[in-house]
């Protein structure tokens, strides 16, 4: 049998067990740390899955709201009344007033056109609760004794209860024709 003899100084037998030590309290604390991100991860991934759960139960769901009209009853000066709705989803365009009425609070976006009787000049703009609300859509015949088209559009934030109505401030419309006016909008 062989037999080694070490000669360790004590000083140095205290530095080999502090190092290792040291190494061995690293690791543990290394595994104990993943083993709290592991956990931490999961509880974590947890929280989320609850939170997207709770945001689908708090979604409102806001119907869809749109409207098409056409037609033109009058040619005179004043909000512009089409008579016939090809579509209306939420029941919010009156005929009789020529009137939108917003049913839900949001971003809405609106078009029109017209049919300018011919030789006239037509502006055209559209009104927020009787104020104007657009740029002004105008046809100029310039010298040209035919129809033409005046048209426009606008997105617009709107509240509930908020009127829109297309506005013909000059000029005659051409009068007959179901297809010569035109007045949509919907909830974006």
């Amino acid at each position: 049998m062989l037999v080694v003899s070490i000669h360790i100084s004590f000083q140095d037998l205290c530095l080999y067990i502090f190092v290792f030590t040291i190494a061995l309290v690293s690791i543990v604390l290394y595994i104990q740390v993943n083993a709290d991100k592991d956990v931490a991860d999961l509880e974590l991934a947890s929280k989320i899955s609850d939170l997207k759960i709770e945001m689908k139960k708090m979604q409102v769901k806001v119907p869809k709201v749109a409207f098409s009209v056409r037609h033109s009853e009058s040619s005179g000066i004043g909000v512009v009344k089409y008579s016939v709705e090809v579509l209306d989803t939420m029941n919010s365009y009156d005929p009789n007033t020529g009137i939108f009425t917003v049913p839900f609070p949001g971003i809405y976006f609106f078009s029109w056109a017209n049919l300018r009787a011919a030789g006239s000049r037509v502006g055209t703009f559209l009104q927020v609760d009787g104020a104007k609300a657009s740029g002004w859509a105008y046809g100029d015949p310039m010298g040209d004794s035919g129809a033409a088209m005046v048209a426009g559009s606008l997105a617009v934030e709107l509240g509930r209860g908020q009127e829109v109505a297309v506005y013909q401030e000059s000029g005659e419309l051409a009068i007959g024709g179901n297809d010569h006016h035109m007045f949509s909008g919907f909830l974006t």
